[in-house]
């Protein structure tokens, strides 16, 4: 009763059973479907790899993600390079960089496809989306509606709820796949065994452990 519009998504469309927010990374092709993860880290190493299949060594919220110095390739980069246009529709409203201005290839090459979240409500009613749309919501203490700890989980309903409505009563509705992905498992647990992964590159996230080993 308290969350119905995420329990109508859940009775009504597909659901992702192999969504291991806590235990690797795998996929580098969001938009075909293919599913990846990340380890257990803050916020931006999470974001970083649903959009770059990799955490690139980073396993914090570090200065990097805010000067937009990340080099390894996303998802905008990539399907830059096959012609399939994207925006990514910016609700952050200034808190801290969406994800595409992350890398230093999109602040070279595509900072006009970060657009604000307002954008996004107009393309969907007049059926001017672009092939990848990618939407960052506000984050992430009281009055976000990313659902992040600190925040009101019934305003992240109300933003999905707008979401959907925007998409379900344009004219693209027909030809349209909405994924909704959490960047965290907050409250939630994986039911299902995870997978070994493939190492994607060489680069290694080092910390300090409470009995002072490094892991």
């Amino acid at each position: 009763g308290q969350i119905p519009t995420i329990v109508e998504m859940v009775d009504e469309f597909t659901t992702f059973n192999n969504w291991h927010s806590l235990s690797w990374c795998k996929s580098r092709l969001y938009y075909k479907l293919d599913v990846k993860l990340t380890i257990n880290q803050p916020t931006n190493p999470n974001r970083l790899c649903a959009v770059s299949g990799v955490t690139d060594g980073h396993g914090k919220n570090d200065e990097s993600f805010d000067v937009s110095s990340i080099e390894s390739t996303s998802i905008f980069e990539a399907a830059s390079e096959k012609g399939i246009s994207w925006l990514n529709y910016d609700g952050t409203n200034g808190a801290f960089n969406p994800d595409a201005l992350f890398f230093d290839w999109t602040t070279k090459n595509a900072k006009s496809n970060v657009v604000p979240l307002e954008n996004f409500y107009q393309d969907a009613y007049l059926g001017l989306l672009p092939q990848l749309s990618y939407i960052n919501p506000s984050c992430c203490g009281l009055n976000t509606n990313s659902m992040h700890p600190a925040g009101n989980v019934s305003f992240g309903e109300v933003f999905l709820k707008q979401i959907y409505d925007a998409v379900r009563t344009g004219p693209q509705w027909e030809k349209t796949l909405l994924l909704v992905t959490f960047d965290e498992t907050g409250g939630f647990y994986d039911h299902v065994a995870p997978p070994l992964a493939v190492r994607p590159d060489n680069k290694t996230y080092t910390e300090k452990a409470y009995d002072g080993s490094e892991y």
